[in-house]
Formats: structure tokens, sequence, C-alpha cells
């Protein structure tokens, strides 16, 4: 038996490839629940659940009891608790490895979570790291209820990814997820339109985080004044109110509130556009990979404009790996030179 733990929209996307690709049996799939309305919209349009053996949903609040239950009910299906693969994305998270800590499992193997996958690759390419999850209190309980606490988190022998992205070879093996399953299911060769208006991929932390609200509108209308006919944006499912309100004011802009994935949506509603811009998005990389002839442009954001510095240091860094074509803005360009660019 096989278990794929997924929580997010992506995550099942991956997930869904990583059935098809290694061809796995008696499919158990352990989903968290979306917190944001957008994000429910998007699991239900995603998740066929006769595709898989079993789908045990996995509740946001009180980590120790659900947690718990999502043992118990794996041990219900599979009293052995010995399984074949374990598919997961978030490989340093708690409730992960509380999970493997008390199953048995033949191979792991991580599938994406957006750019975290490049940060989690890097960090267990030294055999010598080691981290845990371990707060006293909270073991203590879970060994009141005869569960183990979560595991030591180190690169493990029978740890593998299967991913998007092209990474650089080392001790753990990496196979590519081309989105066969994905690309068989949409119609993406005909997307692009010449003329037509542009994509902006939205970020999840304006205002938060991540960029500074002043700046990431002002990015916003750059954009527009270089693609006078308008931009369509595509909010992150996390995006607050207060950001969607004031992009809503611009002129030129079309607020598309997705029903799916934006890999999806992009296809199922016949959305036509002559170019998408992204900000070191995974979601403009796996576009690029699946409409090849929709041109995919990566904004470069100044360190300094993320309200958490470490956040845009990582985006940065993470450039390489997402190797798409820099979005030439010059008056982007001018406003990170002087800050003075003014919009009526």
């Amino acid at each position: 038996m096989n278990i794929f733990l997924t929580t997010s929209p992506l995550q099942l996307i991956c997930a869904i490839e990583a059935k098809s690709t290694y061809n796995t049996i008696n499919n158990i799939l352990i989903i968290r629940d979306e917190k944001s309305n957008s994000g429910k919209k998007q699991i239900h349009e995603l998740l066929d659940k006769n595709e898989w053996d079993h789908v045990i949903h996995l509740k946001r609040s009180n980590k120790i009891w659900n947690t718990s239950k999502i043992i118990w009910a794996l041990k219900k299906i599979n009293p052995s608790l010995n399984f074949e693969n374990f598919f997961l994305a978030d490989y340093f998270a708690w409730r992960s490895n509380v999970i493997l800590n008390n199953i048995s499992i033949t191979n792991e193997i991580i599938i994406d979570d957006g750019i975290n996958t490049i940060q989690t690759y890097n960090y267990l390419l030294s055999k010598n790291n080691e981290t845990h999850r371990n707060k006293f209190l909270r073991d203590l309980l879970m060994s009141l209820i005869g569960i183990k606490k979560p595991r030591l988190i180190y690169p493990r022998d029978n740890l593998s990814l299967f991913t998007i992205f092209e990474l650089e070879k080392s001790h753990i093996k990496v196979i590519n997820n081309n989105f066969l399953q994905l690309k068989n299911k949409l119609d993406s060769h005909n997307t692009y339109k010449e003329n037509e208006k542009v994509g902006f991929i939205g970020q999840g932390l304006v205002n938060s985080r991540g960029m500074n609200i002043d700046d990431y509108l002002s990015l916003i209308k750059c954009v527009i004044k270089k693609h006078p006919n308008g931009i369509i944006y595509f909010p992150h499912r996390s995006e607050p109110l207060e950001v969607q309100c004031k992009i809503k004011e611009i002129d030129n802009v079309i607020y598309h509130q997705s029903k799916r994935p934006l890999e999806f949506e992009i296809a199922k509603e016949n959305i036509k556009l002559s170019a998408i811009y992204g900000i070191t998005s995974a979601a403009s990389f796996t576009i690029n990979k699946i409409y090849k002839d929709l041109p995919v442009f990566d904004i470069v954001v100044p360190v300094s404009m993320y309200g958490m510095s470490q956040l845009g240091t990582s985006l940065q860094s993470l450039q390489q790996y997402i190797a798409l074509p820099i979005a030439d803005l010059p008056d982007w360009d001018s406003y990170n030179q002087n800050n003075t660019l003014h919009f009526s």
C-alpha cells in the first residue's frame, strides 16, 4: 500500500502525477483541509475520490489529536502499518514526521511544494544535517495516547525526489515530473494569442512577510504600462482582502478568481494571453512547462522590498532554478533605482 500526504492544490496535482508515474496500487490519500474558500474550491475541482482507494481528511486544528486520528485510520486500513511508498512535500513538518515514526515505510518520496522543494533538497544534500520537531509537553501528550513522538529528520538512504525542477546530481535520486497526466487532460496549445491581455500571478504574502503593498501595486502598474491592453490578475489563494480591494481599484485589471489551480484554470476557462508574469513563482515554472507557446517572464524584486528580508534573499537565490526569462520592465527598473516613479 502507498500513502500520499498533501497540504495544497499543487501538492495534490503532483501526487496525482506521482501515482501515475510510479504506477502504484492500493493508494491512500491524506489531504489537509484548506483554510481559504479559494483553496477549498480548487481542491474540490481536483479531487476525484474514485481515483483513490482511501481518502483521509486531515483537520488543521488540534495537531496532536488530529495527527493521532490519521495514524489510527491508517492502522484500521492496514493493521500491520507496513507501507511501500510514502509521498509527501512537507518533509520537515511535525505531522509528517510523527506519522513516519509510527509506521514502516520502504521508500520516502518528496513531491513538489513550490520553491520550498529546492530549499529542502539543498538542506538534505548534506548527510550530516539533522533536525527535529520535538517539544517536551507535546511529546509527553503523544506518549499518553500511545503515539510515538516525531522522528529525527535527516536524509535517509530510502529518500528520493519526484520534482519539476532540474536539480544538481547527488546521492539523492531524482525523477523528473513532466506533468504527463496534466498535459493529457488539458488543451495547452491554444492559449497564446498576440495582442491579448497578459497574465499576472499574484503573491500570497503581500503586506505581510512579502512585498510592501505600495511597491506591489506599483509593479502591477508598471506591467500595465508596458501592456496597454491590460492584465488578468490571478490572485494567490491566500491573498488578504485588503490587497484584493486595492488591486481591484487599478484601471485595466481583470481580477480573475480561479476555481482551480492556475495550471488547470487557463485551459479549462479557455483564457487567451499574450504572456504571463510572475515573481519567482513555482506556478510560473509549471505553466512554462505545460503551455509551451505562452511566453512566461520572471520579475526581479529587490530584497529591500520584502517585509522579511530572508524571504527576498531566498527568492533571489532560487531564480537560477526557475531559469525563466527576466521581464523587461523599464519603468519597474526606474522605480527600483530611485523609488520616485508615480502613477495617477
